[in-house]
């Protein structure tokens, strides 16, 4: 059976992911191809470049565990002048307007660096992501979101992810394998560089930020099942990061579709986004696996077979050619939910 993977974005809260596909392992639900946002590109690097998923899982533990120890969050402290007037154009507290014009001119109008650091990223993903792994593994797609300018990108931010009320520009995607090895890390480090935070990157020549930031109001960027879409793929399995996440399964009916949500909130601030402390991570893992175990047991439960998901396909075939009449939906947790109801 062919499986898609997209993998969400969300910060910190991607420890929750490092759950699922311990789950899937534990199930034996290998992987065809990954497409990720943000930190889920991160992950799914971890899971495309693995030459299976107990190996993937294994990776990721490893990974969150370093991220727990020694955290990947480190202050760019040349960045926040640059910020403050970028706040004073904005109408912001700040310097000013004529400060900011001012301080411009001193620092350099080109200069987008954002006021954390991305080298500890940079160095775990050199321990831990191999380049020709990478090229030999599964087709890997990330989320970029195209780069505005400063102004641009925290006018973005705020429509989107704070005033919850505006809809953005599109994302784009860029298959991982077909760019050169230094475009394909600037994707991976540009796809998780949320706006202000973290410094935009080049990729073939134009600058890109934080791929979850495109079409909020569908969360399309954010949960970048696109790329996957009519490639052939038996079911393709979505996580979410936030049980309130707005995207939707419904929108997308000629696909098989499987989503992890969490069953009861991962966090209550979004500054849990930045909180890479052992305690949340560990929890936020342990929360990922226990969410997909019910859902894959419950798979195996109505195909009558726990281990594979080939037998499993074919049974709940049958039974869904019986109850077809009246589905609202091909996504295999309605399915699972009308055979519940016919029990």
């Amino acid at each position: 059976m062919k499986i898609g993977l997209v993998l969400s974005g969300g910060g910190a809260k991607g420890a929750y992911q490092v759950g699922m596909v311990q789950s899937l392992a534990r199930h034996g639900v290998d992987v065809a191809m990954v497409s990720g946002a943000s930190i889920g590109s991160l992950n799914g690097a971890i899971v495309a470049s693995a030459p299976d998923i107990a190996t993937a899982a294994q990776r990721l533990n490893e990974v969150w565990a370093l991220v727990a120890e020694e955290g990947v969050l480190e202050v760019n402290k040349k960045a926040i002048p640059r910020y403050l007037m970028m706040l004073a154009a904005a109408g912001l507290t700040g310097p000013g307007r004529i400060g900011a014009s001012l301080l411009s001119s001193i620092y350099g109008a080109t200069d987008h660096s954002g006021i954390l650091s991305t080298s500890p990223l940079s160095q775990i993903l050199e321990r831990y992501l191999s380049p020709s792994d990478l090229a030999n593994g599964k087709p890997l797609f990330v989320s970029l979101y195209p780069y505005k300018g400063r102004l641009g990108a925290l006018t973005d931010l705020l429509k989107g992810e704070f005033l919850k009320r505006f809809d953005t520009r599109e994302s784009v995607f860029r298959h991982i394998q077909s760019l050169n090895e230094v475009d394909q890390r600037e994707a991976l480090l540009a796809s998780a560089a949320i706006p202000v935070l973290f410094t935009p990157r080049k990729v073939e020549g134009e600058i890109y930020s934080d791929g979850g930031q495109g079409n909020y109001r569908k969360a399309q960027g954010n949960t970048p099942i696109t790329p996957l879409l009519d490639k052939s793929l038996d079911a393709i399995i979505v996580s979410h990061l936030s049980d309130g996440s707005l995207w939707s399964a419904d929108d997308f009916p000629d696909e098989t579709i499987l989503e992890v949500r969490p069953a009861s909130r991962i966090s209550d601030s979004s500054l849990d986004m930045l909180g890479f402390d052992g305690e949340k991570i560990q929890a936020w893992i342990d929360q990922g696996r226990a969410d997909t175990d019910v859902i894959l047991d419950k798979l195996s439960r109505y195909a009558g077979a726990r281990s594979s998901l080939r037998e499993a396909d074919a049974t709940l075939g049958d039974k869904v050619d019986k109850h077809a009449e009246g589905l609202e939906s091909t996504s295999l947790e309605a399915v699972m939910r009308r055979l519940r109801g016919s029990d």
